[in-house]
């Protein structure tokens, strides 16, 4: 313990003089700025344990900022230091990111993105370095705007060894006399062709617009190798309201150019209320897509609501519930889980945070967590 307390303070050390050191030969005026945060566990049957202790620095000029971040979790202590940097360097941006494993007191993985335009066509280079040679690559973005068409290729190769692993290809255009935006993107991986998704959006439907409402309908197709979806979706709008039912269809093929059958394995529905509330419910047919769906494998069903008001000194205060229902559970109407948390400002530079977990069979988390930005 008293060694992991050692390698902590070194963390702390580095966190408050790398951007000072940093910040010495730029010109120009430096804002430093900081954040310590925090979040304490409690489950049934066990002792309070802290979750997630993390504290950062950061240095800004007029085009550059670095930052210094070092973290706790769970039963891992002083598991992640991390170093960043953001600077325009003439007509190039470029976002760094350097990480440590202080467990083991070894490097986890660099990365660094370079962005620029030449006769307005967008490039961008994505460099990731880890700490396992397969996992290195570098990541080619090309992006133009020619003839009221928007393209956009993505190449990633591997560089230990050199070689080529996935490119896409994506262009999206618009038919303003029909209201009609498409997009097609194709995916070509190192065994050959992987997917094409096809998109439509029409836009205020003219027999479901009217007034202050505005509908649009939009379907997309997507053909992959594992399996082919298709999925309508219904959207309604107005200046401060939004609704969209989506059914999710899974196609049936016959044969390549034939469709058999279509599966229905869910439904989403969301609305909003500008941004004062937003409602998501839905429901999974298929277990296999309930992470898709429901973002919890282990239940079939979720309607979660979140509130959003204004409290004091520009913030807001956020209310999420969350109910989940699964199919071995012998609650009332197969519920599963009920989820709550209530995030509340105490000021401008302190975040709150409490939230809660109850399971159908009586088990429970609470969970405390607070962020101090200086």
């Amino acid at each position: 313990m008293a060694r992991r307390i050692a390698r902590f303070s070194w963390a702390i050390r580095l966190i408050v003089f790398v951007p000072l050191l940093l910040a010495l030969p730029a010109s120009g005026s430096v804002d430093l700025s900081g954040f310590l945060a925090g979040k304490i566990e409690v489950t049934d049957g066990e002792l309070p344990a802290v979750a997630l202790l993390e504290v950062g620095v950061t240095a800004r000029g007029d085009d550059w900022r670095t930052s210094v971040r070092a973290r706790s979790e769970d039963e891992e202590f002083f598991s992640y230091l991390g170093l960043s940097d953001q600077r325009q360097v003439g007509p190039i941006s470029l976002q760094t990111l350097l990480v440590f494993d202080p467990q083991s007191a070894s490097f986890s993985y660099f990365s660094n993105l370079a962005r620029w335009e030449i006769s307005d066509t967008g490039i961008a280079n994505y460099l990731y370095v880890s700490d396992q040679s397969d996992q290195v690559y570098d990541q080619i973005t090309v992006s133009r705007a020619t003839a009221g068409i928007r393209w956009r290729s993505v190449t990633r190769l591997g560089l230990c060894p050199l070689e080529f692993r996935t490119t896409s290809f994506r262009a999206d255009w618009t038919y303003v006399e029909c209201n009609l935006d498409l997009g097609a993107v194709l995916s070509i991986g190192a065994e050959g062709f992987e997917r094409f998704r096809l998109t439509a959006t029409r836009r205020d439907v003219p027999a479901l617009s009217f007034g202050s409402l505005a509908t649009d309908f939009v379907i997309t197709i997507d053909y992959g190798l594992e399996e082919k979806t298709l999925t309508p979706q219904l959207r309604t709008r107005t200046a401060r309201t939004s609704f969209c039912l989506t059914p999710m269809i899974e196609l049936d093929l016959g044969s390549p150019l034939s469709i058999a059958g279509l599966v229905v394995y869910g439904i989403k529905l969301e609305c909003s209320l500008a941004e004062a509330a937003e409602f998501y419910a839905a429901t999974s047919f298929e277990e296999s897509k309930n992470l898709e769906l429901i973002g919890n494998a282990d239940y079939f069903e979720v309607y979660r609501l979140s509130v959003r008001r204004p409290v004091c000194c520009d913030e807001d205060m956020l209310i999420r519930v969350a109910v989940y229902f699964e199919e071995a559970s012998a609650a009332l109407f197969d519920w599963g889980m009920l989820s709550a948390s209530f995030d509340l400002p105490l000021g401008r530079s302190i975040r709150t945070s409490v939230g809660a977990d109850f399971t159908s069979d009586g088990a429970w988390t609470l969970r405390v967590s607070w962020e101090w930005s200086f």
